[in-house]
């Protein structure tokens, strides 16, 4: 029996490939093509041999085969390893120069029903070139009986149609992309070879460049074999390597006709080729024809697009190539490259014209074609490539172009990079030949460093500055930088920095001045700048508490990054965070931390450090509404914004005060000049708490002359500073009234936190309010407090209540008068006034308001 051919040492087994061919036993028909050297003869022989229960026919189809006489007597011989019988059957009557003849492939398919189950392997048919042979061929598979299996490897797809048989599921198919050889195999392989093992990074190396070419391994490992030095080799291991253009000139370009010789070398200079570019670099009439005969030939041709519109070369078969252009034809990589260039720039294919542009050294017209691209260049997925084009090109062409600098260091700041990004800025900004143009592109950017860099202040007036060069640009100003010095563009970055700069530093009313101006003017159409702008107004207001307000932005700028392909654009991260904000503000912890999550994770994807202060000011927040203790920041990170860093400062103190340790908090905040209210309302509270009612008053007024005094929060926290120091005032009615008011002024906007991290005191009072306002928000201040709140000590009596006293104590939180409680109980005024100071004396209470809290205390009020 034909075993297939000898299977070297060096092999390694692909069980999970033989596996696959397994289906072939179940199928008329199995196709396995692949290009030269990609071990389909190997791998059908170790199949071959896993299976000893199957009998295998197997023919080593060459050229010679192409004469039907003689292919049909390859075919017998073969035959004959199985059965005897076939020996002797001579096909005298095969017409010469024709196919098989109908008779000869009906006869054979009558022969092959005595055989047992078995595999017939016609391998490198792609030698066989005969039309009438191929289709007699195909003729005999269809007709074939059904315990024959045929098998063909080849190089290239013949042409025979087998939708029908497909149609039936009768056919299965191997090809290049699954025999190329996976990191494992490939290591395997290579020791085997090279007798030495490589280092993980080595193989990936190989695997890369060869993209698992199982014949370009071979031929790798034979070379490291031989070499003194194998991490020299493998660095430089390409198409150029002695044994791999040797293996291919012999086994590929030597076979080739020399008008495709000549088109396959002006072929490899591109990286990617469709027909109408092969016919503008070339001006051949038959590019078409030459395209589709590679494709069919497999002449390490690879489709790029699901249409088979646009190809490319095995990276080997192209440098190799490459390489034979360069000696053979000296200049003709440069036309083709620019000729290539100039196709794509015709279309608004600028990507890979630059490459081409680059790789030709026309750095003048590659600078072009970068200045000439839109402001997609400051996406990430943009950027880094763009960065890429500009260190490409020389230092001292780069040096002399003040608008490219320009550029690269507008993408470094949009990268992330923002200490780089400054100075390349400040470096652009002392050039003395600036034009006005350039002069207000260099001061907005370097505004526009807000979110990375601290010291928000220096910011704000770099904004101020960019503004005023600005407006010395003439309206008619060429916007000759990639779309971003339109004068109406940059007054947008401007605007909308400079409000980012006053929101870090505490100005909220400025800022909120400068994001809206920003974000009407006319060139905030810029979904970037728009979802910025947006996003950082969105954060303002929560972190003011305009928490409505906050939500309907930040969903805005949610819905342009989901409508621009930019929702995950680190421009996001102040709506995520502004979300993240409001959450917290509304007590709504598993909302917060989802949201807070996304904000933080986009923040540090371009190390928006200012942002990620938020971001860490808001993990504060959320570990004090729990009584945990707070995080540690994160490191290494620079100096916080001032507005974070009294949050911050305000979240630690509240969470020793809520813990009971209420003169740590007061010693806490000593001395820190207070601009804000969160911490001048957590100085009060330690006050308040401690008993020092006296101090808590100045501290209280300080409130009215903060920069946030007429945003939401700070109202409530005023008007619940009030309540608290007339409640211990013992001015019970006044601060009731005060906290109905706070509890009116939260509604709106639903914010729970602020009276939660009151603490126990506060949440106690709005129980009282039985029938004060803002119900649902009175519950859910309630509801968030249990468990969450230290409790009060609970106070025990020594003395019971009668029955008939629980029942009065019932009815003390409603508002009947002595006299309305009198004709519920049937009793007279005077009987009800005993039972009421029988009640007092036994909870320690000297009115009806301080009875209801004592009771509630204990348990016997809700």
């Amino acid at each position: 029996m034909s075993t297939g051919r000898f299977v070297p040492a060096h092999a390694v087994d692909r069980p999970d490939l033989r596996r696959k061919l397994d289906v072939a036993l179940e199928r008329a028909l199995t196709l396995v093509v692949a290009p030269a050297g990609a071990g389909k003869s190997v791998l059908l022989t170790q199949w071959i041999n896993s299976h000893p229960e199957v009998g295998c026919v197997w023919i080593d189809v060459a050229t010679a085969d192409n004469d039907p006489v003689r292919f049909v007597r390859h075919m017998l011989h073969a035959l004959a390893t199985v059965s005897p019988e076939f020996e002797g059957l001579a096909p005298l009557g095969v017409p010469f120069g024709g196919g098989l003849g109908l008779p000869i492939v009906v006869a054979l398919a009558a022969r092959l029903t005595e055989l047992g189950e078995t595999v017939m392997v016609l391998d490198d048919l792609h030698h066989l070139s005969t039309k009438a042979i191929i289709t007699d061929l195909g003729r005999l598979i269809e007709i074939a009986p059904p315990n024959v299996h045929v098998v063909l490897s080849s190089r290239v797809d013949l042409p025979i149609a087998w939708t029908r048989n497909r149609m039936r599921n009768e056919v299965s198919e191997l090809r290049q992309a699954e025999l190329a050889m996976n990191h494992q195999q490939s290591a395997e392989l290579l020791r085997k070879i090279a007798g030495v093992e490589l280092d993980a990074a080595e193989v990936d190396v190989l695997v890369d460049r060869t993209e698992g070419w199982v014949a370009g391994l071979q031929l790798a490992g034979m070379t490291i074999r031989l070499r003194p030095d194998p991490a020299e080799f493998i660095a430089q291991f390409g198409g150029s390597d002695r044994l791999v253009a040797d293996y291919l000139s012999e086994e590929v370009l030597q076979a080739l006709p020399p008008q495709e010789r000549t088109a396959l070398l002006a072929m490899s200079v591109l990286d990617q080729m469709s027909v109408e570019l092969l016919a503008h670099v070339s001006s051949a009439s038959v590019a078409r024809q030459l395209l589709v005969q590679l494709d069919k030939g497999g002449i390490f041709l690879i489709p790029t697009d699901d249409l088979r519109e646009w190809f490319r070369f095995h990276h080997l078969f192209r440098d190799l190539l490459r390489f034979r252009i360069r000696l053979e034809v000296p200049g003709a990589e440069a036309r083709i490259l620019t000729s290539a260039a100039a196709w794509h720039l015709r279309r608004g294919e600028s990507g890979p014209a630059i490459d081409y542009l680059l790789r030709a050294h026309e750095w003048e017209a590659a600078i072009e074609a970068i200045l000439g691209r839109g402001d997609d260049v400051l996406e990430l997925r943009e950027a880094a490539t763009v960065v890429q084009w500009i260190t490409a090109i020389p230092d001292s062409v780069r040096s002399a172009r003040t608008d490219i600098a320009l550029l690269l260091a507008i993408i470094t700041e949009h990268l992330g990079y923002s200490a780089k990004a400054e100075d390349m800025l400040r470096e652009v900004v002392a050039k003395p030949d600036l034009t006005p143009v350039q002069e207000a592109c260099a001061h907005t950017f370097l505004a526009a460093l807000a979110p990375w860099r601290p010291n928000p202040e220096v910011f704000v007036e770099r904004a101020e500055r960019a503004l005023g060069t600005i407006a010395k640009i003439h309206e008619t100003a060429p916007a000759n930088l990639v779309n971003l010095t339109d004068p109406r563009s940059l007054e947008a970055v401007a605007l909308i920095s400079g409000g980012r700069a006053h929101f870090f530093a505490g100005n909220f009313a400025a800022s909120r001045r400068w994001l809206e101006r920003g974000l009407t003017s006319e060139g905030a159409q810029f979904s970037s700048w728009r979802i910025g702008g947006l996003g950082s107004l969105a954060l303002l207001e929560a972190w003011c508490g305009h928490t409505v307000r906050a939500e309907e932005l930040a969903r805005e700028v949610l819905g342009i990054g989901q409508d621009t392909g930019k929702s995950e654009h680190p421009a996001t991260a102040d709506a995520h965070l502004a979300n993240a904000w409001a959450a917290i503000e509304r007590a709504q912890t598993s909302r917060a931390k989802s949201a807070l999550r996304e904000g933080s994770s986009r923040a540090q994807a371009d190390h928006r450090t200012q942002l990620t202060w938020i971001a860490e000011s808001a993990r504060v927040a959320l570990g004090s509404m729990h009584n945990s203790p707070a995080p540690d920041p994160p490191a290494p990170l620079p100096p916080p914004p001032p507005i974070a860093q009294e949050q911050l400062l305000a979240m630690r103190a509240r969470t020793y005060r809520l813990a009971g340790s209420a003169n740590d908090a007061l010693h806490m905040l000593e001395g820190v000049p207070s601009s804000w209210s969160a911490t001048v309302f957590e100085r009060a509270a330690a006050q308040l708490s401690l008993g020092h009612v006296d101090a808590s008053r100045s501290t209280i007024e300080k409130l009215s002359t903060l920069r946030d005094r007429e945003e939401p929060l700070a109202r409530v926290r005023r008007m619940i500073l009030g309540s608290w120091k007339s409640a211990v005032l013992g001015l019970d009615n006044r601060a009731a009234v005060q906290l109905a008011e706070a509890l009116r002024e939260a509604e709106p906007e639903g914010l729970v936190d602020v009276f939660v991290g009151s603490g126990s005191f506060i949440v106690g009072q709005i129980s009282l309010l039985i029938d004060g306002p803002a119900p649902a928000l009175r519950q859910a201040i309630l509801d968030q407090a249990a468990g969450i709140l230290i409790p009060l000590p609970r106070i025990t009596i020594t003395e019971p209540l009668t029955n008939r006293e629980k029942d009065l104590v019932a009815l003390l939180p409603s508002r009947l008068s002595n006299e309305e409680l009198a004709d519920r109980f049937c009793v007279s005024v005077n009987t009800i006034k005993t039972h009421l100071a029988h009640i007092y004396r036994k909870l320690d209470a000297g009115n009806r308001r301080a009875a209801i809290q004592r009771a509630t205390e204990i348990g016997l009020l809700r």
